[in-house]
């Protein structure tokens, strides 16, 4: 279904002009009362609006069961390359800008685990974070900050991190997340020089949140830390 939305959608299509022409032939030839007419009409275009919702469903569905079936790719073979040819093949396949903006900001954690922050950067800023969920435009607004801060542009990191403060407090103890925004608040402490404060969230926190995906974050900040 996912390779044939655009088919599917076109049959769909298709038919509803056909059945439409039909409906509009059969009330002009019964010619029933208005009461009749307008709760059929009502009914008819229930069933269209069920029905085109029912198909977009279905199809968002087998769109992220396949985006969820290539995480492993990127987060336990660690093959970012591998996995930026799978999310571009489906790039491909896409016209919905919405669509897009959830592929390029794929496309950013991989080349965030390749290191490539300044393509990261640039699949970020492809995207307008408006159209966004609330928890993914947040989510879109900490990466930014991360890659910001690997590519040494500090005031920017610090200027979002301030202007989201309160956007990212109410994701920032989430398990998912929370690793992830103790790693931007050690970043924003070296930044503007509490050398000792950052020492400390280190110390502190990082045996609660550290992973096989984040280790060379805390090695980097610990590394920071050891040149201040």
């Amino acid at each position: 279904m996912l390779n044939n939305r655009y088919k599917i959608r076109s049959i769909f299509w298709i038919l509803l002009i056909v059945t439409s022409f039909l409906f509009g032939v059969g009330l002009a030839a019964f010619e029933p009362s208005d009461e009749v007419k307008k709760l059929s009409i009502i009914v008819f275009l229930c069933f269209v609006a069920i029905s085109s919702t029912i198909i977009n469903l279905l199809w968002y569905r087998a769109f992220n069961q396949k985006l969820a079936s290539l995480q492993p790719i990127l987060l336990e073979q660690h093959d970012a390359d591998r996995y930026i040819a799978e999310i571009n093949d489906l790039m491909d396949e896409q016209k919905s800008l919405q669509i897009r903006s959830i592929l390029q900001f794929n496309l950013s954690a991989a080349y965030c685990e390749k290191r490539d922050f300044r393509k990261a950067k640039e699949m970020l800023s492809l995207i307008n974070p408006k159209k966004l969920n609330a928890v993914n435009r947040t989510l879109y607004w900490a990466d930014y900050t991360y890659i910001h801060f690997y590519l040494k542009e500090n005031n920017k990191a610090i200027q979002i991190m301030n202007e989201q403060n309160a956007a990212f407090n109410k994701i920032s103890t989430l398990p998912k997340w929370g690793a992830l925004f103790l790693i931007l608040t050690i970043f924003k402490e070296l930044a503007e020089g509490n050398l000792t404060k950052a020492q400390s969230l280190l110390e502190q926190e990082r045996p609660k949140w550290e992973t096989e995906h984040n280790t060379d974050d805390f090695e980097y900040l610990e590394k920071l830390c050891q040149e201040k």
